[in-house]
């Protein structure tokens, strides 16, 4: 009897183990179901080829920046606009800038909402412009910024949802004339920006 009743307790036991461990991994399944719904999304706010740019054109707070596609292999971009002043264009500076424009993430989008003129799209702040090689045009533009998320609004032409996008981004297309001027080499190797004033 004794024995029967230890038997007993032993099955009871591990029925509760079991139990246990159906919920315990059923409240895991649930928890990585969460954690995989709760990753960061993200957005492509463009998705071009940079080989089918033609041109393209940023407008920001500086003025107007225009850079035309050519046949020189040395020298593929062309500066137009306030980029036609500087002597010493870097091409290097240009492709990365347009590779970087041609693949912009956002982290949010709103499908619905009141309006462009509610975040600053309706006038933004600035603007890049593609021409691709069948003659069509992208645009896209950069609006107010939501200071709760550290994020800037932005639209791309065909697409009525808003979109959120990181500050580097934005800093990114925020072209400069020095930024995007040739340092020239020393017969050293090193660069003028480089270079020590004797003292």
């Amino acid at each position: 009897m004794k024995k029967q009743k230890k038997g007993l307790i032993i099955v009871i036991i591990l029925l509760l183990l079991l139990i246990g461990a159906f919920f315990g991994l059923k409240k895991w399944g649930e928890v990585r179901e969460e954690r995989e719904s709760s990753e960061k999304v993200s957005y492509d706010l463009t998705s071009l080829d940079p080989e089918s740019v033609t041109g393209f054109v940023i407008t920001n707070s500086k003025g107007t920046w225009s850079f035309e596609k050519t046949d020189d292999e040395e020298k593929p971009w062309k500066g137009g606009d306030l980029a036609a002043s500087i002597e010493t264009l870097d091409q290097d500076e240009v492709a990365d800038i347009l590779n970087s424009a041609c693949h912009m993430e956002a982290d949010y989008r709103m499908e619905t909402h009141e309006g462009l003129e509610e975040y600053g799209l309706q006038e933004p702040s600035m603007t890049v412009t593609f021409t691709l090689r069948d003659g069509t045009e992208t645009v896209v533009s950069i609006g107010d910024e939501n200071n709760a998320i550290h994020r800037f609004y932005a639209s791309v032409s065909g697409d009525d949802s808003v979109y959120c996008i990181q500050n580097f981004t934005k800093i990114k297309l925020d072209v400069t004339e020095s930024q995007l001027t040739k340092s020239e080499e020393n017969s050293d190797g090193s660069t003028a920006t480089d270079a020590v004033p004797a003292t």
